[in-house]
């Protein structure tokens, strides 16, 4: 009976120190403390007073050993004893430290002695625009047909901004075409992807090549952008016919002429590129006799 007694008594014992502990520890919490920082700030730039947000003097806050414990990759802070300024002591980058979310905030701790309390500091890490869009690649390729019609749409690569809000990408432009537009296709997700429109027939004899420049903006202050180069290349269609130089050719041939004489020297041109190009020639609407006495040879040239 007496064990079960002390057995009561030792567990309450050890309920009280638990209980008392944690009372301990959330009475020497002090509370949290709050700062707002933008990125790339100076070295030595001041983000605030904490002796003075805590309600402490500085003879005060040096005597009790304030201590601003620093996580791993939090290295930029520091907190000046002399005076009580939380202030910037090496580059912040917000990319680096939060990524692309919409919000960055980094939490530190701190200790004082004599008694000890524990605080908590906040600070909310403010995006600048530091960073350029930058294409994927610094050149696009397109092949078109000659025969696609207006209205088509080209996929482009998109642009990319670590940069958040009105400092990312906003739009993207393209250097004056009448033959093509820009556009924009907005994914689910927000991402934006410019699209080449054609808004005028294309015709490969006339203009086979295109070069235009597409260029990324963002909406920070000052405004930031970079360019890409889309190159257009007009694929053929066989839309000519072979042209002699002109419709009728009259040739005067005595009767007495030789086996293999030369008759006449004809040559087509066609404006189609490649196969398209390539010329056959043959006699049409011709009499029997006369197809008799004559033969077309075709000889290919080479240009030197």
């Amino acid at each position: 009976m007496k064990n079960a007694t002390r057995q009561s008594r030792n567990k309450w014992e050890q309920i009280y120190q638990v209980f008392s502990f944690i009372f301990f520890f959330i009475t020497h919490v002090y509370g949290q403390l709050q700062y707002s920082v933008h990125e790339e700030m100076k070295k030595g730039s001041v983000i605030g007073n904490v002796a003075k947000d805590l309600g402490l003097n500085v003879d005060e806050f040096a005597n009790r050993k304030f201590q601003l414990i620093l996580k791993a990759k939090i290295k930029n802070l520091n907190v000046n004893l002399e005076n009580g300024d939380l202030f910037v002591s090496d580059r912040i980058d917000r990319e680096t430290l939060c990524g692309n979310k919409p919000n960055c905030f980094i939490n530190l701790e701190a200790v004082i002695e004599n008694p000890l309390n524990f605080y908590t500091i906040t600070i909310e890490i403010l995006d600048v625009n530091d960073n350029a869009p930058i294409f994927s690649k610094i050149q696009f390729d397109l092949e078109i047909s000659e025969v696609t019609s207006p209205g088509a749409h080209f996929a482009l690569g998109n642009a990319q901004d670590p940069d958040i809000g009105t400092n990312s990408i906003q739009s993207y432009t393209l250097s004056g075409n009448e033959n093509f537009g820009l556009g924009e296709k907005i994914t689910t997700d927000g991402i934006k992807y410019p699209e080449i429109i054609l808004e005028k027939s294309l015709d490969r004899e006339k203009q086979s090549y295109y070069e235009l420049i597409l260029t990324a903006l963002d909406g920070g202050n000052p405004q930031k952008s970079s360019t890409a180069t889309v190159r257009i290349i007009v694929q053929d269609f066989n839309d000519n016919l072979p042209m002699f130089n002109q419709d009728t050719y009259q040739v005067r041939l005595h009767e007495d002429a030789d086996i293999g004489s030369l008759v006449i020297h004809l040559n087509a041109t066609d404006e189609d590129e490649g196969s398209n190009a390539e010329i056959a020639y043959s006699f049409s609407h011709i009499s029997d006799n006369a197809h008799h006495c004559f033969q077309l040879i075709h000889r290919v040239e080479t240009l030197k």
